[in-house]
């Protein structure tokens, strides 16, 4: 199913972060991840695609066991890239695979920041 376009996103050209909580069953994390980095591979060469890195909790009662990060240069990008159908097609295929997952997602733009160098 093509992802829709959200009306409340503001600034649909700016550089936009995609970033997905997710609740996957522990019998299931490792399909998981298996899944993401072929889906990554596909992503990486889409118009747009600034990075992505997969995190996962290395705490067994954390909600979120694993959160995606993904930077793009604008939300129509990400947009074009989520609805490319060899994507579309993949994401499908993972989704029989790792069946017990509970996605929450959003779209962010920095507010504030700062960066620490140790000595």
């Amino acid at each position: 199913m093509p992802a829709k376009r959200n009306a409340e996103i503001q600034q649909p050209d700016e550089p936009i972060d995609f970033i997905t909580l997710l609740e996957v069953r522990a019998d299931e994390l490792e399909t998981f991840i298996e899944d993401w980095k072929r889906r990554s591979v596909i992503m990486e060469k889409a118009d747009g695609f600034i990075s992505d890195t997969l995190e996962k909790s290395q705490l067994s009662d954390s909600a979120y066991q694993i959160i995606n990060i993904s930077h793009w240069s604008s939300y129509n990008k990400w947009l074009a890239a989520t609805n490319n159908p060899t994507y579309a097609a993949q994401l499908a295929a993972d989704h029989s695979r790792a069946t017990h997952v509970k996605v929450t997602r959003g779209f962010y733009r920095p507010v504030a920041g700062g960066m620490h160098f140790y000595d």
